[in-house]
């Protein structure tokens, strides 16, 4: 039986590209991170030709690039494209992702983004997050039925790393008396069961107003009181005061290298005694299918969602004073997140 080579699949596949140019064909990367797991010695062979043909499709140019794996319909028709306001496509990536996003996962070792491109990126993620994202997340953090495979399998993997966290506070114990701050808190999916273990009080903030305003009302619904949990919308460099616990779950994939690293040192200038993180790892195979993936034509061809080099962020926090004490490496189907635990020492 002959083998089938990378070249054999991707060449017909290049064809239909230059045919189509509307068409996007994107490696998504968070796929091939779990593939990896599974197949380490295969990984190419088995997980690129899958993830050719699941990106093949027309993207929606209001959603960030990297977060267009999440938005095929449950019933695996494609959405029509749309034009944002005044016409023009947007040109931001972005990842998981939300988280791990969480979030499609290609990596970018080194940044020179500048002031004025950082406050593009952010202001669009924003809009995204508070529109069409705010719908597809909000499910995705749920107990929706109404989602696809991919989002099913964010929700166990991003599930994955909440209970890692809230396991380990538990094993810190002395929960009641400490003071949190959860940065980049989404609808609450980590601020609400922590609260519900006794935790003293809890800021939780979110880029997106909408995704606060949710987590407020499940707070609210679960019986939380918002003097021991108080949710509010800020972007992570304007998050200020000084907190027992600082954690930050899946909302590095916004960042690239060195912007995170230096987030890194924001947050843990903020926390006294532990800091959490979690974000997408960088690994030479994942930096060599988006070199790949940038063969590809079209406008879409590349994305914003980063990978991060592990040792960079712990030389960051190391800066600040903190040292990690425990890792995890989370992985599911379209979710590849590693959680680190610092502590001040």
């Amino acid at each position: 039986m002959q083998r089938l080579t990378l070249l054999d699949f991707l060449k017909p596949r290049l064809d239909q590209a230059k045919a189509q140019p509307q068409e996007r064909i994107a490696v998504d990367l968070q796929v091939l991170g779990s593939t990896m797991g599974l197949f380490p010695d295969n990984a190419l062979l088995i997980a690129l030709p899958a993830l050719l043909q699941f990106r093949m499709g027309i993207a929606d140019p209001r959603i960030p690039r990297g977060l267009q794996a999440l938005d095929r319909p449950p019933s695996g028709r494609r959405a029509a494209p749309t034009r944002c306001a005044g016409g023009h496509r947007s040109s931001l990536g972005s990842g998981p992702f939300r988280g791990p996003l969480p979030r499609s996962m290609p990596t970018a070792p080194v940044s020179t983004t500048t002031a004025a491109d950082k406050a593009a990126e952010k202001a669009e993620v924003k809009t995204y997050f508070e529109s069409t994202g705010f719908d597809r997340w909000n499910r995705i953090y749920s107990t929706s039925d109404d989602v696809n495979k991919v989002q099913r399998n964010i929700r166990i993997g991003h599930q994955k790393t909440v209970d890692n966290v809230l396991a380990w506070l538990q094993e810190q114990g002395d929960l009641g008396s400490r003071s949190f701050c959860d940065a980049g808190c989404g609808v609450g999916s980590l601020s609400i069961p922590l609260a519900q273990l006794g935790a003293g009080s809890i800021a939780a903030s979110d880029l997106s107003e909408a995704m606060a305003s949710e987590g407020r009302r499940r707070a609210a619904e679960a019986g939380i009181s918002g003097e021991q949990l108080q949710f509010s919308a800020s972007d992570l460099e304007s998050l200020e005061g000084r907190y027992d616990t600082v954690i930050c779950l899946d909302v590095f994939i916004h960042y690239p290298q060195t912007a995170a690293e230096e987030m890194v040192r924001h947050l843990a200038g903020m926390a006294e005694k532990h800091l959490i993180v979690s974000f997408a790892p960088y690994t030479p195979l994942l930096a060599l299918l988006k070199g790949i993936g940038q063969l590809f034509p079209g406008p879409s061809k590349t994305t914003r969602a980063y990978t991060l080099r592990e040792d960079g962020i712990v030389a960051a926090a190391a800066e600040a004073g903190f040292q990690p004490v425990r890792r995890s490496l989370n992985q599911a189907p379209f979710y590849f997140s590693r959680l680190i635990a610092f502590e001040r020492g």
